[in-house]
Protein backbone atom coordinates (compact mmCIF):
# COMPACT_ATOMS: atom_id res chain seq x y z
CA UNK A 1 0.00 0.00 0.00
CA UNK A 2 1.43 3.13 -0.96
CA UNK A 3 0.57 6.34 0.59
CA UNK A 4 -0.14 9.54 -1.18
CA UNK A 5 1.49 12.55 0.04
CA UNK A 6 -1.85 15.31 -0.63
CA UNK A 7 -0.78 17.51 -3.11
CA UNK A 8 -0.31 21.37 -1.67
CA UNK A 9 -1.98 23.68 -3.72
CA UNK A 10 -0.24 27.08 -4.31
CA UNK A 11 -2.09 29.60 -2.47
CA UNK A 12 -2.52 32.63 -4.51
CA UNK A 13 -1.96 36.31 -2.53
CA UNK A 14 -4.73 38.03 -3.24
CA UNK A 15 -4.50 41.26 -4.92
CA UNK A 16 -5.45 44.43 -2.40
CA UNK A 17 -6.36 47.55 -4.51
CA UNK A 18 -3.98 50.53 -3.74
CA UNK A 19 -6.02 52.87 -1.95
CA UNK A 20 -6.08 56.37 -3.23
CA UNK A 21 -4.97 58.54 -0.25
CA UNK A 22 -8.24 61.32 0.34
CA UNK A 23 -7.29 64.59 -1.25
CA UNK A 24 -7.85 67.88 0.93
CA UNK A 25 -9.35 70.24 -0.86
CA UNK A 26 -7.47 73.70 -0.47
CA UNK A 27 -8.98 76.20 1.46
CA UNK A 28 -8.16 79.64 0.12
CA UNK A 29 -7.53 80.78 3.80
CA UNK A 30 -4.56 82.83 5.35
CA UNK A 31 -2.91 80.79 7.38
CA UNK A 32 -3.04 83.12 10.12
CA UNK A 33 -6.54 83.12 10.07
CA UNK A 34 -7.32 79.05 10.31
CA UNK A 35 -4.94 79.55 13.25
CA UNK A 36 -6.98 82.01 15.10
CA UNK A 37 -10.27 79.87 14.30
CA UNK A 38 -8.25 76.75 15.58
CA UNK A 39 -7.46 78.54 19.22
CA UNK A 40 -10.92 80.04 19.51
CA UNK A 41 -12.29 75.98 18.99
CA UNK A 42 -9.54 74.57 21.09
CA UNK A 43 -10.58 77.35 23.99
CA UNK A 44 -14.20 76.87 23.70
CA UNK A 45 -13.78 73.03 23.69
CA UNK A 46 -11.14 73.36 26.46
CA UNK A 47 -14.45 75.35 28.88
CA UNK A 48 -16.62 72.56 27.84
CA UNK A 49 -14.41 70.21 29.41
CA UNK A 50 -13.68 72.15 32.49
CA UNK A 51 -17.10 72.58 32.68
CA UNK A 52 -18.29 68.90 32.85
CA UNK A 53 -15.88 68.52 35.80
CA UNK A 54 -17.40 70.89 38.16
CA UNK A 55 -20.52 69.73 39.94
CA UNK A 56 -24.26 70.81 38.53
CA UNK A 57 -24.21 73.08 42.31
CA UNK A 58 -21.07 74.44 42.13
CA UNK A 59 -22.70 76.40 38.58
CA UNK A 60 -25.60 77.30 39.84
CA UNK A 61 -23.88 79.24 42.72
CA UNK A 62 -20.93 80.40 40.88
CA UNK A 63 -23.82 81.51 38.19
CA UNK A 64 -25.51 83.13 41.17
CA UNK A 65 -22.61 85.14 42.45
CA UNK A 66 -21.74 86.23 39.47
CA UNK A 67 -25.49 88.06 38.94
CA UNK A 68 -24.59 89.69 42.46
CA UNK A 69 -21.45 90.79 41.48
CA UNK A 70 -22.93 92.59 38.38
CA UNK A 71 -25.78 94.16 40.33
CA UNK A 72 -23.38 95.20 42.74
CA UNK A 73 -21.00 96.99 40.49
CA UNK A 74 -24.61 98.04 38.60
CA UNK A 75 -25.87 99.88 41.34
CA UNK A 76 -22.62 101.37 41.93
CA UNK A 77 -22.01 103.36 38.47
CA UNK A 78 -25.67 104.35 38.32
CA UNK A 79 -25.59 105.90 41.74
CA UNK A 80 -21.80 107.64 40.41
CA UNK A 81 -23.80 108.72 37.09
CA UNK A 82 -26.84 110.11 39.42
CA UNK A 83 -24.21 112.08 41.56
CA UNK A 84 -22.35 113.68 38.72
CA UNK A 85 -25.23 114.77 37.26
CA UNK A 86 -26.61 116.19 40.22
CA UNK A 87 -23.72 118.53 40.43
CA UNK A 88 -23.64 119.18 36.74
CA UNK A 89 -27.22 120.63 37.27
CA UNK A 90 -26.26 122.56 39.95
CA UNK A 91 -23.17 124.11 38.26
CA UNK A 92 -25.63 124.67 35.59
CA UNK A 93 -27.96 126.60 38.24
CA UNK A 94 -25.10 128.69 39.89
CA UNK A 95 -23.58 129.84 36.54
CA UNK A 96 -27.33 131.61 35.29
CA UNK A 97 -27.47 133.03 38.07
CA UNK A 98 -24.16 134.62 37.95
CA UNK A 99 -24.68 136.15 34.36
CA UNK A 100 -27.20 138.84 35.31
CA UNK A 101 -24.34 139.86 37.52
CA UNK A 102 -21.73 139.83 34.79
CA UNK A 103 -24.15 141.78 32.43
CA UNK A 104 -24.68 144.66 33.91
CA UNK A 105 -22.01 147.12 32.74
CA UNK A 106 -21.87 150.79 33.16
CA UNK A 107 -21.22 152.58 29.72
CA UNK A 108 -18.40 154.40 29.04
CA UNK A 109 -18.63 158.22 28.43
Amino acid sequence: MTTKTPVRQKKEKAVKPVETPAVVPVVDEKPFEAFIEHQKKAIEEAGKAIESLLPEGFKEHGQSAFKEVIEGYRKLFNATIDEMIGKMEKAKLSKSEEEPAEKELTPVP
